[in-house]
């Protein structure tokens, strides 16, 4: 069996092309993403994948998209981590149109109720949650923490130690003693 290598004119065609896909796809609002989701996936997703799809209105500027908080999967799947990090970082989205903002926000939190009305989600606090490893998906069933406070959690854990004991979730900011009492039940860090 022969295996048959591109000459360096297909690799460098191809590369060419690869780089020029990438650089011409519509832009997304943020680039922060706290879960992983590279650019280059965000960017190859459909626009179906999107909460809302904005165009400049500014005709100086040229007709630029963006293409604002992806929440589904290339095969229109909702992905709830990510829908739930969007809901929860949703003030970093810059708007042409503050407008849309609203609009957007009403799509993503369709999806949030459904998630978090699903009977299949019913059990998320039978046993104590690691504040350490625990998805967005589990930390959102917490007493008072919401999407908000999920991300903040999920964005600490990367820039900090893991938690030694539950009083630490005070660290976060929005986490005081109120809404300690309201998890401390439900929270472990092992």
């Amino acid at each position: 069996m022969t295996i048959k290598l591109l000459s360096t004119e297909k690799r460098a065609f191809i590369l060419f092309y690869l780089v020029t896909i990438l650089l011409f796809l519509p832009k997304t609002a943020k680039s922060d993403n706290c879960l992983g989701w590279t650019d280059t996936a965000v960017k190859l997703l459909p626009d179906s994948s999107f909460a809302l799809i904005e165009i400049n209105p500014d005709e100086t500027a040229g007709k630029k998209i963006i293409r604002h908080c992806p929440y589904q999967d290339p095969k229109g799947k909702i992905d709830y981590e990510q829908l739930i990090y969007e809901i929860g970082s949703f003030n970093k989205e810059v708007w042409f149109n503050e407008e849309n903002k609203e609009t957007a926000l009403k799509q993503l939190k369709i999806h949030y109720d459904d998630f978090i009305k699903n009977p299949a989600n019913k059990n998320a606090l039978d046993e104590l949650i690691n504040i350490n490893t625990a998805p967005l998906t589990k930390l959102v069933f917490l007493p008072r923490i919401g999407p908000v406070l999920a991300v903040k959690i999920a964005c600490y854990r990367k820039t900090h130690p893991p938690f030694n004991s539950i009083e630490d979730i005070k660290q976060i900011e929005g986490i005081g003693q109120g809404t300690f009492n309201a998890v401390r039940h439900y929270i472990s860090v092992r």
